[in-house]
């Protein structure tokens, strides 16, 4: 008998909805369940293509003596993290929170197993695969389910402090700098930008970092990041060996002027694309190596993996990246492109049961007979990847199997004595040979933020392409994706975006789009726009930050994933990168674009600014977290703010019916803790000189004190007559804080 999760859209879900646990997705109602009969809510968080999901759900959950004990004592849900990312991300930072205090390492991963206390949902333990029987380093599932179980009935106080330790840890993690106090958040709607709340009137209650100190931290990092390179094998730190694709696209922003950056990028990139994570057949990336040699890969395949590594690819201007760059996009357009012009999310790693199976090779499959290929070739094939050395893989999970190899290149061919043709020649023929094997599954569902990656990976991968027709070809693939997307994810009313949607499977899925989506879809607009050069694309990134202004910043101009709070009382991270990159660091990434270029480009510098300066003490004290915000403050070097200003905006008004000039307003918004003084001898114009291409400009009076002395603070409008061809105003001004002046500074705002 099927339970809820029949009713779902999510394949993984649909996986679960024959199981005889009594599973609810999340929602109200299983909420309500657990409050009324007072047991613990068991969250078990996952997705379809995790092979550990799938041996789980096969040893516990499908198990009817298991699916008994948490149907009397728990209330079930299951959780599709894709769909999901903001129930995860609290799961996850559970786990690693609980694990941390339990083991003293933090640790985390999928399936992710988590009980929470049912009046608050705070979690009060956290982990992940558990296995039917216990082990010297782990107790079974079913032994952890009863002492659960046990806990709850007789040391209710106990459970309860633990929540509470877990929460704080969550909080802290989650939210950081936006967890403000009531007085903070007074000083925000004055119009605040940086967090740091004065300590008895002296000093700060913790360091402030300018926005603008970000660019030496983001050079900083690069060299943290270098100390991390694996010079042996490429790529950063030991197994597991992620690609970590913000580090690398970090790198590539500074690699013009940063000495080793490009070096270490190359390194990175030529291991990747040699090495067992490259599906050197059908194309692509696989989600990670398990071994520091790039070996051995998780053999689940997904979109923004491959999405993110092709423009780093492309972008180098190297033919063997650029091969591997041009096959990416080649089987993103084979294997996940839908009917409808969007991107499925990922192909399993299993077939049968068995990891990997679809991708292994033994010596033994190209001794037998294979359409195009010669027995020579099959003899150089053996060679080139690696089928005459020992075998690379051994499934622990059937360690009676045969052991087999994991195709990789020990070196790149020889492009000059036609290794290149013969290595393409050989891999198709084998690519069509290994068709005949049990394909793994598809997670078909499209996820608007892993669109938007795949669509920004062939609008900047395209020039890889060898000839025009390749070229067009790409962009082709990127226009129509972009265009369906637009049309399917995004509900707008007079010309304004007011909805964003996530995933689309059987129709949309009922989740608000992430910050995260929002971003990707406006990164991916500015890559269409540099790629056919039309400004329509820019204009659909600035429809969607204005949205996202709306959604997702906060009071004091920080990114994050909701204005509002959840059913935790948090707001949700946005600024660390994972398996893909953080939100905020993809909307500085286009705020820093849009700074450069067509209209509104001081509302861009002013945005970038301002989340960058309410960002800035957690991206320094965390920075590896956070690489691509520290492209964006890279990129952005000389349009930034100076210090002391959080904001500047220009609101117009249309020109004269006679050509006379028209008037604009200035909004000036001074960073939390800086003002500028009026020394009356001088005037107000002395303190705020405003000059360029102006007629006139009406300085408003000072609207705060310092002692005795006048001066202004927070935000101050200064309504400006231009002249005639007006192309920009100047603003000059001496910010001051509690215990110094500034040096005079100068803002050239462009009109």
């Amino acid at each position: 008998m099927a339970n809820r999760l029949a009713l779902e859209t999510s394949p993984y879900l649909l996986q679960h909805a024959g199981n005889p646990v009594d599973w609810f997705p999340w929602g109200e109602e299983a909420i309500a369940k657990a409050r009324s009969q007072d047991k613990p809510i068991f969250v078990s968080v996952g997705y379809s293509t995790c092979y550990w999901c799938h041996v789980m759900e096969r040893e516990s959950f499908a198990d009817p003596a298991v699916a008994a004990l948490l149907n009397r004592d728990f209330v079930s849900v299951k959780v599709d993290r894709e769909e999901r990312p903001d129930i995860d991300e609290v799961m996850m930072t559970a786990c690693q929170a609980y694990t941390a205090l339990s083991e003293g390492r933090s640790r985390g991963g999928w399936p992710l197993t988590v009980f929470l206390e049912p009046k608050t949902l705070r979690p009060f333990f956290a982990g992940t695969y558990f296995a039917p029987e216990s082990s010297e380093e782990r107790e079974s599932f079913v032994e952890l389910v009863e002492s659960i179980a046990e806990s709850w009935r007789n040391h209710r106080r106990g459970v309860e402090v633990q929540a509470e330790r877990i929460f704080h840890a969550i909080a802290t993690a989650v939210d950081g700098d936006a967890l403000l106090d009531a007085e903070e958040r007074s000083f925000a709607l004055r119009g605040v930008t940086d967090a740091a709340r004065p300590a008895n009137g002296f000093g700060w209650a913790r360091r402030t970092v300018p926005a603008a100190e970000l660019v030496s931290v983001a050079r900083q990092t690069a060299s943290v990041i270098l100390r991390h390179e694996d010079k042996a094998h490429g790529g950063f730190g030991d197994a597991p060996k992620f690609p970590h694709t913000s580090w690398l696209m970090l790198l590539e922003a500074l690699s013009a002027r940063f000495e080793g950056a490009g070096a270490a990028l190359d390194r990175g990139l030529r291991a990747i694309v040699r090495g067992g994570i490259h599906d050197h057949l059908g194309g692509g990336f696989h989600r990670y190596a398990v071994d520091a040699g790039w070996q051995v890969p998780h053999f689940e395949k997904m979109l923004p993996d491959t999405a993110l590594l092709v423009p780093l690819l492309a972008a180098r201007r190297d033919p063997w990246l650029a091969r591997a760059a041009v096959r990416g996009l080649e089987w993103m357009s084979r294997e996940m492109l839908r009917d409808d012009g969007l991107f499925r999310a990922a192909l399993d790693a299993e077939v049968d049961g068995r990891d990997g199976a679809f991708y292994l090779w033994r010596r033994t499959d190209l001794e037998a007979p294979i359409e195009g290929l010669s027995r020579e070739d099959a003899r150089w094939a053996a060679a080139v990847f690696g089928l005459d050395r020992t075998p690379s893989f051994h499934d622990p999970s059937h360690p009676t199997a045969d052991s087999a190899h994991v195709l990789s290149l020990a070196e790149e061919p020889d492009g000059r004595a036609d290794g290149w043709a013969r290595l393409d020649r050989v891999s198709e023929a084998m690519r069509r040979a290994r068709l005949a094997r049990p394909a793994p599954r598809a997670d078909d569902k499209a996820i608007l933020a892993w669109n938007a990656l795949a669509i920004r990976a062939f609008a900047l991968g395209a020039p890889a392409m060898k000839d025009d027709g390749g070229r067009a070809w790409a962009l082709e693939v990127a226009v129509r994706a972009f265009s369906v997307a637009w049309a399917e994810f995004v509900e707008s009313h007079d010309e304004r975006v007011i909805r964003v949607w996530r995933v689309l499977r059987r129709g949309l899925v009922p989740y608000a789009a992430q910050l995260e989506d929002v971003a990707a879809l406006a990164w991916a607009a500015t890559a269409l726009a540099e790629a056919t050069g039309e400004a329509w694309y820019d204009d659909r990134a600035w429809k969607l930050v204005e949205f996202a202004t709306e959604i997702h910043r906060d009071e004091v101009g920080r990114w994050c994933e909701r204005r509002g709070l959840d059913a935790w009382g948090l707001r949700g991270r946005s600024l660390q990168d994972g398996a893909t990159p953080g939100g905020a660091g993809m909307i500085a990434r286009v705020l820093a674009t849009l700074a450069r270029r067509g209209d509104g480009l001081m509302r861009a510098r002013s945005l970038l600014g301002a989340g960058l300066a309410a960002s800035a003490s957690t991206v320094a004290a965390h920075p590896t977290d956070a690489a691509l915000t520290l492209c964006a403050a890279y990129e952005a070097e000389g349009l930034l703010l100076p210090m002391g200003l959080a904001e500047i905006y220009v609101h117009h008004d249309e020109p004269n019916a006679d050509g006379n000039p028209r008037a604009v307003e200035l909004e000036v918004i001074f960073a939390w803790g800086f003002h500028v003084a009026v020394d009356p001898a001088h005037g107000r114009e002395a303190a705020l000189l405003i000059g360029g291409d102006i007629a006139a400009a009406s300085l408003p009076e000072p609207n705060a004190r310092v002692g005795d002395a006048p001066c202004y603070e927070g935000r101050v409008v200064i309504p400006v007559t231009l002249a005639a061809g007006a192309r920009e105003v100047t603003l000059r001004c001496a910010p001051c804080d509690a215990t110094r002046c500034l040096a005079p500074v100068t803002v050239r705002i462009p009109l």
